[in-house]
């Protein structure tokens, strides 16, 4: 009987151990080596260093984000796609700061789904979005600034739970909001989207979407229209 409980005990040990490995690599350590692996890859270090030699040309409009916006594909040659897929804040706040920008260039923002993927924490996320808001405000040849929502997902895996990321993505979207509402420089303007991808529930509608996260020839199409569309008019809704 005692040699039974010692093994239920070493059992539940374990299991508590494992569990606690694993919430500490899920929360602690995998946000930040899949971004480090980001990084390290062959093809954002290629990207990037076409992007730093790129020249841009005054009242240039340029988008920075990950593979929603590198998807894109604009006929304006005075518009330049930056995204880069895998991108997280933290990566977008560094290399935004390599390259010297023509003056009066209009900006579009959409960054942060790949930090709650990875498990980045919501505080730690909202934390460096606003680190990154104030290195782009300190840009002087960033004239107009889009802060754009980010859209929700549709898809299942060990460590996606649709539900939690997308109630992240809905507060994350929501502290934009007001940290845009808050701004005194008149740069920045707040652009919504998460509702015009959004289906019946909190999810990606599947008409927009091959993969539950990346969008098909129907979301580039709505993703695109919509950003023509601020352009045109420069104002948030």
């Amino acid at each position: 009987m005692k040699y039974k409980l010692n093994i239920i005990v070493v059992c539940t040990l374990l299991i508590s151990l494992a569990l606690i490995t694993f919430n500490v690599y899920k929360n602690q350590i995998r946000p930040y080596h899949l971004e480090k692996t980001v990084f390290s890859s062959k093809r954002y270090q290629s990207k990037l260093n076409l992007l730093i030699a790129k020249t841009l040309k005054k009242g240039s409009i340029v988008l920075f984000g990950d593979s929603i916006l590198e998807s894109l594909f604009f006929e304006n040659d005075n518009i330049y796609n930056f995204a880069i897929g895998g991108e997280t804040i933290g990566l977008l706040e560094k290399r935004i700061v390599l390259k010297e920008y023509p003056d009066s260039c209009t900006v579009f923002i959409m960054i942060g789904l790949n930090d709650l993927l990875f498990n980045m924490p919501l505080n730690n996320t909202v934390q460096q979005y606003e680190n990154l808001i104030k290195t782009v405000s300190d840009i002087k040849s960033f004239q107009k600034i889009f802060i754009t929502e980010i859209l929700p997902v549709n898809a299942k895996g060990f460590f996606i739970d649709n539900d939690q990321v997308n109630l992240f993505i809905h507060k994350l979207n929501n502290e934009l909001r007001n940290i845009i509402d808050k701004d005194l420089t008149g740069k920045f303007s707040f652009v919504p989207l998460h509702s015009q991808f959004k289906g019946q529930n909190t999810f990606l509608n599947e008409f927009y979407t091959y993969d539950g996260i990346h969008l098909n020839k129907n979301g580039t199409s709505l993703l695109k229209d919509n950003i023509l569309n601020f352009l045109e008019n420069e104002q948030s809704y």
